[in-house]
C-alpha cells in the first residue's frame, strides 16, 4: 500500500499493473450482457431483492465516461481506499473449518485481531450499529399480487 501511495512516478511497474488491472475490470464488466441469459436473468433478480446493490452500469461510468475523465481512478485512491477498509474501523468474523482445531482457530483469530484492529492507531471496532446489515425484499406470493 505505501508503494501505491507513492504514485507511478516512483513505481512506473506498479501503475502499468495497475492500470492493465483497471482495463481487464472494465472489459469483463461490460461484457455482462454477453453472459448466458440465465447468469443475467439471475444478476437482475438478485437486484430486484436485495437492498443497496450497484448495477453493472454504475461500475462502469465510475471507470469510463464523463465523470471518470474529469476525475479518474488513480493508483493512489485506490491504496488510500485500501488502507482505511484494512485498517479504519471494522468488525471480524471468522469461520475457520477443516483442519484445524479450536486453539488453531482462535489462534488466527488473534494473528487478525493483532495486525488489523489493534496494530493501527486508526483502527477502532465498529459500534452495534454500524454493523451492516444484509437485507433482502421478500417477493409476494400469486395470492399476495393478485
Amino acid at each position: 500500500i505505501e508503494e501505491m501511495k507513492e504514485g507511478p512516478a516512483s513505481h512506473p511497474g506498479l501503475a502499468l499493473k495497475f492500470e492493465k488491472a483497471r482495463q481487464n475490470l472494465l472489459r469483463q464488466t461490460k461484457n455482462f450482457r454477453l453472459d448466458s441469459p440465465y447468469e443475467t436473468a439471475s444478476y437482475i433478480s438478485r437486484m430486484l431483492v436485495e437492498d443497496n446493490v450497484w448495477h453493472v452500469d454504475n461500475y462502469v461510468s465510475e471507470m469510463e465516461g464523463e465523470y471518470a475523465e474529469r476525475n479518474p481512478l488513480t493508483l493512489e485512491e485506490c491504496a488510500s481506499v485500501a488502507e482505511e477498509c484494512l485498517l479504519g474501523r471494522g468488525k471480524v468474523e471468522a469461520l475457520c473449518m477443516g483442519n484445524i482445531n479450536e486453539k488453531e482457530a482462535l489462534d488466527v483469530a488473534a494473528v487478525i485481531e493483532r495486525h488489523f484492529l489493534n496494530g493501527s492507531p486508526k483502527s477502532r471496532p465498529l459500534s452495534e450499529e454500524e454493523y451492516p446489515r444484509f437485507r433482502s425484499h421478500r417477493l409476494p406470493t400469486k395470492a399476495e399480487a393478485l
